[in-house]
């Protein structure tokens, strides 16, 4: 699973609303959930970086918010 998220390739379950989000979360916040990893460091989320890339695969993949 971690080589395949670090490759780029992320999941949709069927069931996106059960299963794929967390409905609490912001939608940026549910894009870098998988790569969370790379916007922290010592457990702490560096928000301007998280937004960073969600913006980017919000344009990347035309999601609309």
């Amino acid at each position: 699973m971690r080589e395949a998220i670090d490759s780029g390739l992320y999941l949709a379950p069927e069931d996106r609303k059960k299963t794929g989000v967390v409905l609490e979360f912001e939608v940026g916040q549910n894009i870098t959930l998988a790569s969370l990893k790379s916007h922290s460091k010592f457990g702490i989320v560096d928000r301007k970086s998280e937004l960073a890339e969600a913006e980017r695969q919000i344009e990347a993949m035309r999601i609309k918010t």
